[in-house]
């Protein structure tokens, strides 16, 4: 697996270049969590840090952030399988939240 600031720049070259699909998966969350591809696009070309890398699968759970407002912003995972590499598709993405995350960094007791 790429370093990860390679693996940061390749998610915002292919964001950049419209070479993404959006998983059904992910649109789900869209629907349930209340978020909007708008939104999901933001957290992919802001501040982002990867959390977790799924070597095996070439798929790596990113963290981003969004604007809810002035002063608010919220977290937001996505996961990414990043083969080949120059196009990207965006397996799920979602809220994190309790149970299963503590904080957007930390996975909760049970994981």
């Amino acid at each position: 697996m790429p370093l990860p600031e390679d693996v940061i720049s390749q998610v915002r070259r292919c964001v950049w270049a419209g070479h993404y699909r959006v998983g059904w998966h992910a649109v789900q969350h869209m629907f349930e969590d209340g978020f909007e591809r708008l939104h999901l696009l933001a957290a992919l070309t802001g501040k982002l840090n990867v959390i977790e890398e799924y070597e095996s699968e070439n798929r790596v759970l990113l963290l981003g952030w969004f604007q809810i407002g002035k002063r608010t912003t919220c977290p937001l995972h996505i996961v990414c399988d990043l083969t080949p590499a120059d196009s990207m598709d965006i397996v799920t993405a979602y809220i994190p939240g309790r149970p299963h995350w503590e904080t957007p960094r930390r996975r909760g007791a049970h994981e």
